[in-house]
């Protein structure tokens, strides 16, 4: 499947954020998903991404804990 993103984010947002919108963008739907697959980054930074995004209204979270 190809997905075409028509829109980016502007430059407030850091490349962080923007990793992770093109993750969503191509598929990435869980926080563990996209947490495994961006080694690089702590847990913090990457959870402070993910909040300013949700804070922003560009990504939606689901707060149901999975086990």
């Amino acid at each position: 499947m190809q997905v075409k993103i028509d829109f980016q984010l502007n430059r407030r947002f850091g490349v962080t954020e923007r990793i992770i919108f093109g993750l969503v963008m191509h598929g990435f739907s869980n926080a563990r998903e996209i947490y495994l697959s961006l080694p690089v980054f702590s847990d913090a930074v990457i959870a402070n991404a993910i909040k300013n995004l949700v804070n922003q209204q560009i990504l939606s979270a689901d707060m149901k804990q999975e086990r």
